[in-house]
């Protein structure tokens, strides 16, 4: 994805407090420090906790558009703009489905693909459950979507990995990309999660949990402080900013090592699903 058309790959991102974070590419593969895409006024954009974001031209216009979803399950769409410098959007304009505002429940995870290969640009969104539904393109430059079919079901058993179990449960929150993985000219998903297995007790427990939990919930809201940009900073301020949340993190980070529920094991697999036939119903096994 080539989100300022300089010819360099690029990567977007969505993070927990909502902002969309860009590394453009650079020679050699590299990508520069990430910064946050913002609206033509200059103010970031926000469109919810736990963003996951995806580019892509979704009204054909020639400009590269962001496709986001949210905790919350709604999809939305922020149309690109002209400019000559860094990319800038316009203000969230809701995807419909027969009318009303897409949704998946909670944690939706959009994609753009053109999956029963018609021509059209589909849409393809995970959830919180672990679900993969496809939305087919029934329109022309402007998309209109059908109603969803369900390529990936949610996983039905527990997330939790009990020893010695004959086969791994799959986790839930799909996180995915298109892709044909074995070259087979039918398109695949990879499928990311989040689960998690039997570990060892926690180790902190009684008032020094207490302690830890209250420590950790000031340390979450000086993240979030420091993950807002002023419109105005400057790029010593900005880098003296990433660098104030980056400590902050790594503080956080060993608290909730400590604070691991039950001594849990957090699971973040990738899972394959091959598509085994070129249907236009589009079923992935």
């Amino acid at each position: 994805m080539d989100l300022d058309r300089d010819g360099q790959r690029d990567v977007i991102t969505g993070s927990w407090p909502g902002r969309i974070h860009w590394f453009p590419g650079s020679d050699g593969g590299s990508f520069a420090r990430g910064r946050t895409l913002r609206h033509a006024d200059g103010t970031e954009i926000e469109p919810g906790r736990a963003s996951a974001a995806f580019a892509a031209d979704w009204n054909a216009d020639g400009h590269v558009d962001l496709l986001v979803g949210n905790i919350a399950g709604a999809i939305v769409w922020l149309p690109g703009l002209a400019s000559e410098s860094a990319p800038v959007f316009g203000p969230a304009l809701p995807i419909e489905v027969e009318g009303k505002p897409l949704s998946v429940g909670n944690d939706g995870a959009p994609a753009v693909a053109d999956w029963d290969g018609d021509g059209r640009a589909d849409l393809l969104v995970g959830d919180g459950h672990g679900a993969v539904q496809w939305f087919r393109n029934t329109g022309a430059s402007i998309p209109e979507l059908a109603r969803p079919l369900t390529l990936i079901q949610a996983p039905v058993a527990t997330t939790r990995a009990k020893p010695g179990e004959p086969r791994p449960i799959r986790g839930n929150r799909a996180r995915f990309c298109v892709t044909d993985w074995n070259e087979d000219g039918h398109l695949d998903l990879l499928v990311g999660e989040f689960g998690s297995g039997v570990g060892q007790a926690a180790k902190a427990n009684g008032a020094e949990r207490e302690d830890l939990e209250r420590k950790g919930n000031a340390l979450r809201e000086a993240i979030a402080a420091a993950e807002r940009a002023p419109a105005d900073e400057s790029p010593e301020d900005r880098e003296a900013r990433i660098q104030r949340r980056d400590a902050l993190c790594a503080e956080w980070v060993q608290i909730d090592e400590q604070l691991s529920s039950a001594g849990s094991t957090w699971l973040g697999r990738v899972w394959l699903f091959q598509r085994t036939t070129a249907q236009r119903t589009g079923e992935a096994r």
